[in-house]
């Protein structure tokens, strides 16, 4: 069974990390390529102790503790937890990907519409250009009386303007020296 290393994409990931975070991310990098580097060093399956050999090296002495020791790591077994993440992360993936699909296919639509609007108003004659009637028939939610009352209520602003009735608003703004008068 060969040992299934998950392969980490940096420079996609580098892409993604701010720039004021790229110290924290380079380092993070490193440890992870470093830890990697060492479970990829450890063998696939643990050696098993030579039996025989100490017992020839220990003497016929210890003959009993070198089995009395065999018998006791043989019988530790290592259970493994049983994998439930992967399912899970399988089923927030699926939806994860119905739901963007659902997103793409909205944003799609939703920009087709607005390349429609876009290429309308790209395509019409400048309002200043236009007639009355032609701005009436290119925007007919604009009735012909708002219209006026807008055109109205914009030449009552130029009159205003034009005679100088703001000038009671003229704010005479204090030099600076006055504001901060030199200590003596």
């Amino acid at each position: 069974m060969a040992r299934a290393a998950a392969r980490v994409n940096w420079t996609k990931m580098a892409d993604i990390v701010a720039p004021e975070q790229r110290a924290a991310f380079n380092a993070f990098r490193s440890k992870s390529e470093a830890l990697a580097a060492k479970v990829e060093s450890l063998p696939e399956k643990q050696k098993t102790p030579d039996w025989e050999h100490y017992k020839t090296v220990l003497g016929a002495s210890k003959k009993p503790i070198v089995d009395e020791m065999k018998k006791v790591m043989e019988s530790v077994k290592v259970s493994r937890p049983v994998n439930t993440m992967t399912s899970e992360i399988d089923k927030l993936k699926k939806d994860y990907e119905k739901s963007f699909a659902e997103f793409k296919a909205e944003g799609s639509a939703r920009s087709s519409t607005l390349k429609q609007q876009a290429s309308k108003y790209t395509s019409m004659k400048c309002l200043t250009q236009m007639s009355d009637d032609e701005i009436h028939e290119a925007f007919p939610e604009v009735s012909p009386e708002a219209y006026e009352e807008e055109q109205a209520l914009n030449a009552s602003h130029d009159h205003h303007e034009e005679e100088g009735e703001d000038e009671e608003f003229d704010i005479q703004i204090p030099k600076l020296n006055e504001l901060f008068p030199k200590k003596k």
